[in-house]
């Protein structure tokens, strides 16, 4: 049973992982594009941390 966990465990950190790389990406696009979108990525980053810590404390 404690493998399953560790396995889900795993999965959520992947997906999270892919998720925070789609978004980092996207920001870059917007703000290549538009220089208002520079906020946008301020608050994306913001947001990614949050998440990592979050990720972090889960894990531990």
């Amino acid at each position: 049973m404690q493998l399953f966990e560790i396995l889900v465990s795993l999965e959520m950190k992947a997906g999270l992982t892919f998720a925070c790389m789609n978004l980092k990406k996207l920001a870059k696009i917007l703000a290549m594009g538009n220089r208002k979108s520079m906020s946008f990525m301020f608050e994306v980053e913001i947001l990614l941390n949050e998440m990592n810590a979050t990720e972090k404390r889960c894990l531990t």
